[in-house]
């Protein structure tokens, strides 16, 4: 027999502006998706944020939890960039492309913000929460302290306790990912020098950015 899954209650984070801190970075890597009907190559991750006073009881009998909302991002910080535009509003400042290019996007872990989130409907037709606009906390505000511990998951630090607990799906992602296959077969100096080279010589652009915010 198999064991029947314990019922989970949990609601989508609300529409509305909410304090929030991102506690979780996660390198999704390379797959190919779709846009605008062109496949690609695109390399994501995937920020999850805890609403501390967005407070519900996930499993009967537990004590009430922050509400969490992840969404995955086009990992590039491009001018047009979904990301950028997160990160610019969350540290309230604009970035010029040099900076852009060299800023530590994991740094935003720890960092308490204001999120603006929206409710939509997938192309499946599932209403989803979404976040579609980030800016720092007011002056007169503070955060609560954090509930969720901060992790920041890449193929250069990969946590394979962490890993085996994160959810199927994003799971299968990660396994079918070029980081994935690279971290899992090592190659040559040979071989890295060639793939180095031919990555420089194709660098990403705006073109190359999905559009696309997928949660969960």
């Amino acid at each position: 027999m198999i064991a029947p899954k314990q019922a989970s209650n949990y609601k989508m984070a609300p529409i509305g502006t909410h304090i929030a801190r991102c506690y979780q970075f996660i390198h999704i890597g390379t797959n190919e998706d779709e846009y605008m009907g062109e496949k690609k190559d695109i390399n994501k991750i995937r920020l999850t944020f805890e609403l501390p006073e967005e407070k519900q009881v996930f499993r009967e009998g537990d004590e009430p939890k922050p509400t969490v909302i992840s969404q995955e991002y086009t990992f590039s910080m491009a001018p047009k960039a979904n990301l950028r535009k997160l990160v610019e509003g969350i540290i309230g400042t604009t970035l010029a492309d040099h900076e852009a290019d060299s800023f530590d996007v994991d740094s935003i872990v720890g960092m308490p913000c204001l999120l603006n989130i929206v409710h939509k409907t997938s192309r499946t037709g599932k209403e989803r929460a979404e976040i579609a606009t980030a800016s720092p906390l007011m002056k007169s505000m503070t955060a609560p302290v954090a509930f969720n511990p901060s992790k920041i998951m890449t193929y250069k630090n990969f946590d394979q306790e962490f890993f085996d607990k994160l959810p199927s799906f994003l799971k299968e992602k990660m396994t079918s990912s070029e980081e994935y296959y690279d971290m899992t077969h090592p190659m040559s100096a040979e071989e890295k020098a060639k793939l180095d080279s031919f990555h420089k010589q194709k660098p990403v652009t705006d073109n190359d950015i999905s559009a696309m915010d997928i949660p969960f």
